[in-house]
């Protein structure tokens, strides 16, 4: 995640816009998953699979441990599609949901 701590002085309107993602650039879908996942409390060590559905990858950790899917603009049909694998967590991107 970008560093976003300014102080008030720092702070000037455009920075919004500077802070619409708050992915570094140059970070792959891995980087995300292993800092979900240890924010999450879960090892590293678990099982991951990555699939395609609906045109979008969709990591499942441990089975259904962990869902996770960082493109841009999931829609309802892949949420309900993720659903049927009654995961315990999933996790989207920030801005994913439109």
């Amino acid at each position: 995640m970008k560093d976003v701590n300014y102080r008030p002085d720092e702070i000037e309107q455009d920075l919004i816009e500077q802070l619409e993602s708050n992915m570094k650039e140059n970070i792959t879908e891995l980087d995300l998953l292993t800092q979900v996942m240890l924010e999450a409390g879960l090892e590293l060590s678990l099982a991951i699979e990555s699939k395609e559905i609906y045109g979008k990858e969709v990591h499942f950790v441990a089975d259904n441990s962990l869902v996770a899917c960082f493109n841009e603009n999931v829609d309802e049909e892949l949420i309900k599609k993720l659903s049927k694998y009654e995961p315990l967590k999933v996790i989207f991107r920030d801005s994913s949901s439109r």
